[in-house]
C-alpha cells in the first residue's frame, strides 16, 4: 500500500506552464501540497523525461523522485489518496523542549502565522518542533502519528513568510 508522504509536498520539474498548471490543480485537488523544489519539505518531485539531473540538486535527500505517469497513478490509488491527512491538521502545532518564555514566544509566532498550538502530542497535531531538552515520550508518539518532527530553526523558516507578509 502506498501511503503519503509527510504532508504530501509536490514540486513539479521541467514542464511547460500548462502541464505545470494541469499538474498543481490535480495535486490541489487531491489534498497534496504544491511547492517549490528548493522547500525544505519536499517529500514528491515529478519530473519531466527531459529534466536535467542539475535541476534535481536543490532537492531534500528524502524526497521522492517520479515520473508523470508515476505520479498520476499514484493519485489513482484510492489507498494512496485514503492516507492524505487532513489539511487542517497541518495548521496544528506542539512545541516541546523549550523553556517557558521561549515557548510562549513560539507559541505567538505560530498563531501570527494562523497556526494553532496544541499542548499534547495526538494525531490531529501536524507539526511537533523539538527544542534542546525535548523529551523522547513526545518523539516518539510523534512518529507514531506521522507527525511531522522539526527543529525550531526549520519552523522559524517555514512560518517566516507568513508572519512577514501578515505584519505588512
Amino acid at each position: 500500500m502506498a501511503k503519503v508522504k509527510g504532508r504530501g509536498s509536490t514540486c513539479f520539474i521541467g514542464f511547460s506552464a500548462t502541464e505545470m498548471q494541469e499538474l498543481i490543480a490535480l495535486t490541489r485537488k487531491a489534498g497534496l501540497r504544491p511547492t517549490q523544489p528548493n522547500d525544505h519539505f519536499v517529500n514528491y518531485a515529478v519530473k519531466s523525461g527531459d529534466a536535467i539531473n542539475d535541476l534535481l540538486s536543490p532537492l531534500p535527500p528524502m524526497a521522492d523522485i517520479m515520473t508523470r505517469e508515476e505520479f498520476l497513478a499514484l493519485l489513482d490509488d484510492p489507498e494512496f489518496i485514503a492516507s492524505i491527512p487532513s489539511r487542517a491538521n497541518y495548521m496544528k502545532v506542539c512545541f516541546t523542549g523549550f523553556g517557558k518564555a521561549e515557548k510562549t514566544e513560539l507559541e505567538s509566532i505560530a498563531q501570527k502565522a494562523g497556526m494553532q498550538c496544541i499542548g499534547k502530542m495526538s494525531p490531529v497535531v501536524g507539526f511537533l518542533v523539538t527544542g534542546p531538552n525535548a523529551g523522547p515520550a513526545k518523539i516518539k508518539k510523534a512518529e507514531e502519528c506521522d507527525t511531522k518532527i522539526i527543529t525550531k530553526d526549520e519552523f522559524l523558516d517555514m512560518v517566516s513568510e507568513v508572519v512577514q507578509s501578515a505584519s505588512q
